[in-house]
């Protein structure tokens, strides 16, 4: 009870301790970002095997085994962006069921990210639960109404796939995942259907900026494609800060 009070007075003690949590947070995130993508890889060449060896094209074998985990020399930027971001968003919405809300959906957003640079790949595992954890939220008005939520989800994955498939008609290419469509109906799970434009617009312009430096400054292959869901996530991590305030001033 002493420390709820502490919190609830204290707000930027509040953030201080969030972000000493995320420094022991981020070893969970690297982990889990190695250890989901490679399970992943692992079941779909274990599925694969066992649909070959029912044809009969392929001869029994070992089954493949998971990688061990590795920790990687840029854990100390790990925790110190777990801290920062979880840090900042403490401070934002301050303590109580909202703010810890958004502090979980911030560190899980991170490392969709971190997956989503290192392997293209947007867990289900992740997205899926994530999507209907919002829609519970916000059952009692969270971040936003339940129906802003409900249109939220349904209009974040139709969105991107009519363009998906609008792209492919007319390039023949596939501009994105399907990961990236459930993240955006997460988004809108959590923070309902009137920031989808915003989070559509402002990851546009960030996957373009970025792609754009990557190509010109880094020597990118322009054929090889950019993960589009971390800028789809710090769109989304800015709806969550500062939606209502950037919506006042949407044109």
């Amino acid at each position: 009870m002493a420390m709820i009070v502490l919190f609830s007075s204290f707000p930027l003690l509040f953030a201080l301790t969030v972000g000493l949590v995320g420094l022991v947070a981020a070893s969970l995130l690297n982990r889990l970002r190695q250890v989901l993508p490679s399970r992943m890889e692992r079941e779909w060449a274990t599925d694969c095997r066992a649909l070959l060896k029912a044809k009969g094209e392929l001869a029994a074998g070992p089954e493949v085994a998971e990688p061990a985990v590795v920790h990687s020399p840029c854990r100390l930027w790990l925790r110190l962006a777990v801290a920062l971001v979880g840090a900042i968003t403490a401070w934002r919405f301050g303590f109580g069921w909202q703010g810890g809300a958004a502090i979980f959906l911030t560190w899980v957003l991170l490392l969709l990210t971190l997956i989503d640079l290192r392997t293209q790949l947007l867990p289900d595992i992740i997205t899926q639960p994530l999507l209907w954890l919002g829609l519970l939220l916000n059952l009692g008005g969270l971040f936003t109404t339940l129906p802003a939520a409900v249109l939220g989800a349904v209009f974040g994955y139709l969105s991107l796939w009519i363009i998906f498939h609008a792209f492919r008609l007319l390039t023949g290419k596939e501009g994105m995942g399907y990961g990236d469509f459930k993240l955006l109906a997460l988004l809108g799970a959590w923070l309902g259907w009137q920031v989808l434009p915003l989070v559509l617009l402002l990851s546009a312009l960030l996957g373009a900026v970025v792609g754009l430096v990557l190509i010109i400054w880094g020597g990118h292959d322009r054929r090889q494609p950019i993960p589009f869901g971390p800028w789809l996530a710090l769109a989304g991590w800015v709806a969550l800060l500062g939606g209502d305030q950037l919506l006042q001033i949407w044109p």
